[in-house]
């Protein structure tokens, strides 16, 4: 039986997090919106104070899904059969 490791499965959940937070930062406007107010302001200090923590998040979860991945045995027969469903269906 395999153990897990919960911390780095609540790291792997944060990085989640702040991947959806740095798309809604960037696709929803508020980096734009925040730059229109002005330089210099509260609005525009905080969004790119969190956009530059959430930068991170996708090298860390990256990291975090090799480190995890490479304990797996890798299963040919099982993604074989995902990728036919995924082409005749």
């Amino acid at each position: 039986m395999k153990r897990r490791n919960y911390g780095i499965d609540l790291l792997r959940i944060v990085a989640m997090y702040m991947i959806v937070l740095d798309h809604c930062l960037l696709l929803g406007g508020v980096i734009t919106k925040a730059t229109q107010i002005g330089i210099g302001s509260i609005n525009y200090d905080i969004s790119w104070l969190l956009d530059t923590l959430c930068y991170c998040a996708v090298n860390c979860y990256a990291l975090i899904s090799g480190y995890v991945g490479v304990k797996s045995k890798f299963k040919l027969y099982a993604n074989v059969e995902t990728l036919k469903t995924l082409i005749y269906k």
